[in-house]
């Protein structure tokens, strides 16, 4: 929550929820090694860091590099992409003077990192889509480490890097915001369909995009209070909820905000085809603002 304080003394009216992690975050490990020899770190989550000899940026008449290898939960970003599963590893070296050790290694660093699978189903996230990635200061986001390999059967991710930065094990969301807290319409069943009763049947393809039973392929984003942008690549984007659309319900019609028309739109079908009553001018529409045609 950021609060701009550039131009004023104090800012007010701000509401705070503080929760406790569902997580524990480890303590962390640090440790003097021989530069020109291999070292390895272990933290108490059993996360690996193996440091090759002759790896580290160092002079080569350097003899004693302490390594801190430290779990936080400060900074982590989130997109809609990118998600830490729980907390990130914060990896520092320090010469023998105990200045911090900067640039890039001469040789991969490689690191070992267990998940927690079911702790990652259970925050919402794609467990079989887990990377592990360092926070780019520059990009002001998650970025691609060297390598990454997720081992599902061992939950285990293998992971190289040539510089030290926050880490984190992160993942996507597993279905998208609309489908999120819904039961698949049949678990057995070939793909992952849900239901809205307001909005009826639609397939979750992740990262946002489903599939209508009536409308097609949309990109759907949250809008808050129950309520969804939506993306149709002839209408453009349209707004609604179960207040304004109820597909279930024959007391209630199915209208949307459109962002394209600047007003609301009345929707239904004919024969099949899609049709929008635009009040705006009071007349039928197709879904590409053409006039309609039985």
């Amino acid at each position: 929550l950021d609060a701009d304080l550039r131009n004023a003394d104090t800012k007010s009216k701000l509401n705070i929820t503080l929760k406790k992690p569902d997580f524990k975050v480890p303590e962390g490990t640090n440790g003097t090694f021989d530069p020109s020899k291999d070292f390895v770190t272990k933290l108490p989550d059993g996360t690996e860091v193996t440091i090759p000899g002759g790896a580290t940026n160092v002079a080569s008449t350097e003899t004693s590099v302490r390594a801190v290898v430290t779990p936080t939960v400060k900074g982590l970003t989130k997109s809609a992409n990118d998600q830490p599963t729980s907390y990130a590893y914060s990896i520092e070296l320090f010469d023998s003077t105990g200045k911090k050790v900067e640039g890039n290694f001469k040789k991969d660093v490689i690191l070992k990192i267990p998940v927690d699978k079911n702790a990652t189903i259970a925050k919402g996230l794609d467990p079989d889509n887990m990377e592990a990635k360092f926070y780019s200061t520059t990009k002001n986001s998650w970025d691609s480490l060297k390598s990454s390999t997720y081992d599902s059967n061992a939950s285990v991710i293998y992971a190289t890097t040539d510089h030290f930065t926050n880490i984190a094990p992160v993942s996507n969301a597993s279905v998208s915001a609309l489908a999120t807290g819904l039961a698949k319409i049949d678990s057995s069943a070939s793909g992952d369909w849900y239901n809205l009763p307001w909005l009826g049947n639609f397939y979750d393809a992740l990262e946002g995009w489903v599939y209508h039973e009536t409308h097609g392929w949309l990109y759907s984003a949250d809008a808050g209070s129950g309520n969804f942008w939506f993306y149709d690549t002839e209408l453009g984007w349209f707004w609604t909820g179960s207040t304004y659309y109820d597909e279930s319900s024959t007391s209630q019609a199915e209208y949307l905000y459109s962002s394209t028309h600047a007003g609301w739109l009345y929707f239904t079908t004919s024969n099949g085809k899609r049709k929008f009553y635009r009040y705006s001018d009071t007349k039928w529409i197709n879904a590409d603002g053409t006039n309609f045609t039985e």
